[in-house]
């Protein structure tokens, strides 16, 4: 399908051989179905992925020891580096059908929407079988089978994927780098653009969640960085749209 017009951006911290498959079987499968463009970013101690780069993908490295993830900021980053007028920011493990994308693409594209989610809402997690089944064969058969599985966190997500029209999205913040670490960033994200009048749209289908370990970055660090992280949801959430623009404005790491 045609999506030249639109760049993937995918930031990872390969915490596992899984997660790095993962990626592979998006990179390949989304190579094959779409002519979007790839930006692939690494943030860790070491390079533990290797990627050759080529027409349509673009792997870069950042040196980066922190071992929380700092996924709001390298996000902003990928942002910054596209050179498409629509951006798809996808989670590294998250498979969606490619009719569902780009309907999104397309609600962009049109300016329907500046924010737009391929999805319902229902991510289904599949067992490590079925994740393993699906790389090998790259067949959606295999995800028929989806009255077998969980929805992601047991409800209904407004993260792992959506996409973006760039400018727009940069003018209200991009992504809230005080979230630092797994958070409720993607909640935050839907709300402050409901609370500005932001046009946002959903597609009808569901999204699927590949198996893999879940490591420090899946969840929160501590409670202490929990109660952190929520608070700053609250304090979003509180503002009115006056106020969020003034917030905004103050935001560093949109200069």
């Amino acid at each position: 399908m045609n999506m030249s017009d639109a760049t993937i951006i995918i930031p990872i911290r390969a915490d596992s051989n899984i997660r790095i498959q993962n990626l592979q079987t998006i990179i390949r499968l989304y190579t094959d179905l779409t002519n979007a463009h790839f930006i692939i970013l690494e943030a860790d101690q070491i390079q533990r992925v290797h990627l050759n780069d080529s027409e349509q993908v673009r792997y870069l490295f950042q040196k980066d020891e922190n071992p929380i993830f700092y996924h709001t900021h390298y996000r902003n980053e990928l942002i910054k580096l596209a050179e498409t007028p629509i951006v798809i920011v996808w989670d590294t493990d998250i498979l969606v059908p490619v009719v569902q994308l780009y309907k999104s693409v397309d609600d962009i594209r049109k300016c329907r929407a500046v924010l737009s989610y391929p999805y319902d809402g229902i991510c289904y997690t599949l067992s490590p079988d079925l994740s393993n089944r699906f790389r090998q064969t790259l067949d959606w058969k295999e995800l028929a089978k989806k009255n077998k599985c969980q929805m992601m966190f047991g409800q209904l997500t407004v993260g792992g994927l959506y996409v973006i029209n760039r400018e727009k999205y940069m003018q209200v913040g991009m992504e809230n780098e005080y979230f630092v670490g797994w958070g409720p960033e993607d909640v935050e994200r839907l709300k402050r653009l409901t609370l500005l009048d932001i046009p946002v749209s959903r597609v009808s289908g569901c999204i699927y969640h590949l198996y893999h370990p879940r490591e420090l970055n899946s969840g929160y660090v501590n409670q202490s960085r929990s109660l952190t992280l929520k608070k700053e949801l609250l304090r979003i959430c509180r503002m009115d749209r006056s106020d969020l623009f003034r917030e905004i404005a103050t935001w560093k790491w949109l200069v």
